[in-house]
């Protein structure tokens, strides 16, 4: 596999694997495996060289690739065939959604001496719900609602709320594979925190999920709404994303949110710029994004990119 991808051995030579060995009684008369006596030339060759590949192997006899190339193909190989081999052998059937979010809560609100151990205390009831952000969103949302509840029953405090956040955040970008890189005419969104907002959570998922959705996707956390406007005003953007708390609806902040979203519709330098909007508060009223003035909201990060195509599908037959 590692010689097909270097390009030192031709794929149309190997179908069934066996072409570089020497034929036995065994394999001939079977259907899948053709005898090596016909692929011999009729005269013993001279020494193989580039343009005259050895008929044993039809290797090419290229020069040693560098240690570099050899790391690149093999770290390919193992993403793309390695990896999701052994994620399907042991792939399971994840619980449903509210009871491994209880499970999830309970881990980041137990003692523990340091985030290493929370985070190895978790993962186990992540990993059954996949490995990527678009996977691992649902639950992750959920287990922030959760942590509300239970903030509201007076069963965890501020401080626990925080730290279990900051681990959600790190099991997040511990995962994350490195930033791939994007078209420069992909569409630019801007995700950031409402000024004030202290949970980055739902910013940090929606980054994430946008990203593997082939957009190019930048962050910020403005300390004020002129700092915000300022931002839009400065570059093109196709997109805003505003994500509010996952763990807290925030109802008193819909007044405040729809003067932030006016101003930045006047400052952008694209008069057509789209905003959405995400957090508990919009995961739990399906119609709470159009009365902040937003083109789309969404339930979930998973969905998020979803949900803004929609919107510019919209406008544009608008």
């Amino acid at each position: 596999r590692v010689d097909m991808v270097l390009g030192r051995v031709d794929p149309n030579e190997h179908r069934n694997g066996f072409t570089h060995l020497p034929q036995s009684p065994s394999l001939q008369g079977r259907g899948g495996a053709r005898s090596i006596a016909t692929r011999r030339p009729p005269s013993t060759p001279e020494a193989a060289t580039v343009a005259s590949p050895c008929w044993r192997c039809r290797a090419r006899h290229e020069p040693t690739p560098s240690r570099a190339t050899v790391h690149r193909v093999l770290e390919a190989v193992i993403r793309q065939a390695v990896l999701p081999a052994l994620r399907a052998r042991h792939r399971t059937d994840p619980p449903p959604l509210a009871m491994a979010a209880d499970r999830l809560a309970d881990g980041l609100l137990a003692p523990s001496p340091g985030i290493d151990a929370t985070l190895a205390a978790i993962e186990p009831v992540i990993r059954p719900f996949g490995w990527t952000a678009f996977a691992r969103a649902p639950l992750i949302e959920q287990a922030a609602r959760t942590l509300g509840d239970r903030w509201a029953g007076d069963i965890c405090d501020d401080l626990a709320i925080t730290t279990a956040l900051a681990a959600l955040q790190a099991a997040l970008d511990g995962m994350a594979a490195p930033g791939a890189s994007h078209p420069e005419d992909a569409p630019a969104v801007l995700v950031l925190t409402l000024p004030g907002e202290s949970h980055v959570l739902g910013a940090v998922l929606a980054r994430h999920c946008l990203a593997d959705s082939g957009w190019r996707v930048t962050t910020a956390a403005p300390a004020s709404d002129t700092a915000l406007e300022r931002l839009v005003a400065g570059a093109w953007l196709d997109v805003l994303h505003i994500a509010q708390s996952c763990v807290f609806r925030r109802d008193h902040w819909q007044a405040r949110l729809a003067r932030t979203i006016a101003g930045v519709r006047a400052a952008s330098r694209n008069p057509g710029l789209l905003v959405s909007v995400g957090g508990r508060l919009f995961s739990e009223d399906s119609d709470a994004w159009s009365t902040v003035g937003a083109d789309a909201g969404s339930n979930s990060a998973a969905t998020l990119h979803r949900s803004i195509e929609t919107a510019r599908r919209r406008r544009r037959r608008g």
